[in-house]
């Protein structure tokens, strides 16, 4: 992937805190393993492929806005000034409409694989298409014209633990990483879906955290504590200070109306098997097709295998600060 623009953002909420106040009445995170869908061809992948599709099962997490829905407390973010006019010079765009806004809880002792998010595109949503399909439609460059462009806003609050640096590389797989601490009512806007990025360790040494099984939930226990139980009995207890509290606003954002009509009234939408035609046209034109896979499963590996670049495996957060 091309390099691509970021911007550190400072001093965010006058009240960071009332985002503490509205994770503690939500009172329940549960893993993003609730969001996997069995039976996808990318469960055959490698493992660090296989990871980053499902980089977001690894924590806690919760909805606070998306598809209009929206938990209150979150206005001050939802439609902050600044995010828009940040969003809008992201990609040179004059139209911006938030999407989604998630909070991401990280215990001692976790962390979030390098990944990109999942795009989408006109006529290829998420939900609806395979996530491995998506990921390399973006990372291939062919579907530039399709993609809806999305900026997106990484916030931490609450206290800065040990470890839990938010690494990434904005000038590509193979460019310099940057890892920035989690500083509270500090954010970063980037391009999610094209920059690698995931969260180191927290708490890297001695830390041991205990099993967890998708029936293991976070929830608040009242006087600034968390507890991990599994609905039976209690596994561990946190308090704030030990825990990473992040929001990830993300917002599309289009050149003018009718962009944005396009979108919403499906206009030259592409389709899956024109998506799947196009690439392997362009594998075949390089060398790469190879003998016509016998199933899905052996075509998503080969196509996710030939158009989604990994970093080089980065044992630390020290260099590229």
């Amino acid at each position: 992937m091309r390099s691509a623009r970021y911007e550190r953002m400072t001093k965010i909420l006058a009240d960071p805190d009332v985002m503490l106040r509205v994770a503690e009445r939500i009172g329940r995170f549960e893993l993003g393993t609730r969001d996997t869908r069995p039976g996808d061809a990318s469960e055959s992948f490698a493992p660090r492929q296989r990871a980053a599709l499902q980089a977001h099962a690894s924590y806690f997490r919760e909805r606070y806005f998306e598809s209009g829905s929206s938990v209150a407390g979150i206005e001050p973010l939802l439609q902050h000034a600044v995010f828009i006019e940040a969003s809008k010079h992201l990609y040179g765009r004059t139209h911006v409409r938030p999407v989604s806004v998630w909070a991401n809880l990280l215990l001692p002792g976790q962390k979030i694989a390098l990944h990109t998010d999942v795009p989408e595109f006109r006529g290829m949503r998420r939900g609806k298409e395979p996530d491995w399909l998506l990921v390399a439609m973006h990372h291939s460059g062919l579907f530039d014209d399709w993609r809806i462009s999305a900026a997106t806003i990484v916030i931490c609050f609450g206290s800065e633990p040990a470890g839990g640096e938010f690494v990434f590389y904005p000038d590509g797989p193979y460019g310099r990483s940057v890892a920035a601490p989690a500083e509270p009512n500090t954010g970063i806007l980037f391009d999610a879906e094209s920059v690698y990025h995931g969260v180191d360790s927290l708490a890297r040494k001695n830390t041991s955290l205990p099993e967890l099984t998708p029936r293991v939930a976070l929830r608040y226990g009242g006087d600034g504590a968390w507890v991990l139980d599994d609905d039976h009995s209690e596994m561990a207890r946190y308090r704030w200070e030990d825990v990473r509290y992040a929001v990830a606003w993300k917002a599309h954002c289009f050149a003018d109306a009718a962009e944005e009509t396009k979108v919403r009234e499906h206009t030259r939408d592409i389709s899956r098997q024109r998506v799947l035609e196009v690439l392997r046209d362009d594998l075949n034109s390089r060398g790469r097709g190879g003998d016509a896979p016998r199933d899905e499963t052996q075509l998503a590996q080969r196509i996710f295998e030939n158009y989604v670049k990994f970093p080089p495996a980065r044992p630390s957060t020290a260099a590229g600060r």
